[in-house]
């Protein structure tokens, strides 16, 4: 069989572009971006991040971080403070209003991604994860050997 990677690129761009449709269909009640929910997601409740922490979770640049941070900052998400050690240090923490929204947003998002789910046989989720892991190291490992090629 010819493996036709036009079509796979295609799909992968297909995919993605469905899943984002999808999640901003469930963001949009709850007035979040993805990047938004993304910190939710990813940054845990009891955490105290920097800003290049945070940067490097999201993988995104500092200056987007910054951004999301003034845009959760003003919802009254979080709150930035100094370091407790070194005050040239800003920290992130979640605000009581920041940790009932990141409750309610995690909640409302599995939800309504196992109800898209629901109909997809257990064997077929599970073969999905292995391949979209896979492909991901791949990629992962290709990225690495790219940015190895260019430092010789």
């Amino acid at each position: 069989m010819e493996t036709n990677f036009m079509e796979l690129h295609d799909l992968f761009k297909k995919v993605e572009y469905l899943y984002r449709e999808r999640v901003k269909g469930i963001l949009g009640p709850l007035k979040l971006s993805n990047l938004e929910f993304r910190y939710l997601k990813n940054i845990e409740e009891d955490e105290r991040p920097t800003i290049s922490e945070i940067s490097q979770r999201l993988s995104k640049h500092n200056s987007n971080i910054t951004g999301l941070l003034d845009s959760l900052e003003k919802k009254g998400y979080i709150r930035r403070t100094m370091d407790t050690v070194d005050r040239r240090i800003i920290r992130i923490e979640y605000t009581q209003e920041g940790l009932s929204k990141r409750e309610e947003a995690l909640k409302i998002f599995e939800n309504k991604v196992s109800l898209f789910l629901q109909d997809v046989p257990s064997p077929v989720l599970e073969q999905s994860f292995r391949v979209l892991r896979y492909f991901a190291e791949k990629l992962d490992e290709g990225k690495i050997n790219m940015e190895e090629k260019r430092d010789a």
